[in-house]
């Protein structure tokens, strides 16, 4: 059930969903985080859930945004 949820909250956040990202933010704290990657004893599914849920939170809209903007340059007038 908790890694149906995780997989759903990651869904949320797709293509670069910033509301989404920051309410789940909100409910899923850096905390919880934090220890569901240390912990020893916790079972595959979910700890896969919490890595996914931390990368589509915090890394994968970034590298999106970047990966999109790499050939984009300011001219100064």
């Amino acid at each position: 059930f908790h890694a149906h949820t995780l997989t759903l909250y990651a869904a949320l956040c797709y293509q670069s969903n910033y509301r989404a990202a920051h309410a789940l933010c909100l409910h899923v704290d850096q905390k919880q985080l934090l220890y569901a990657i240390r912990a020893e004893y916790m079972s595959g599914p979910l700890r896969q859930g919490f890595y996914d849920l931390l990368i589509a939170l915090h890394l994968e809209s970034h590298a999106t945004t970047m990966e999109v903007c790499k050939n984009e340059f300011i001219i100064p007038l």
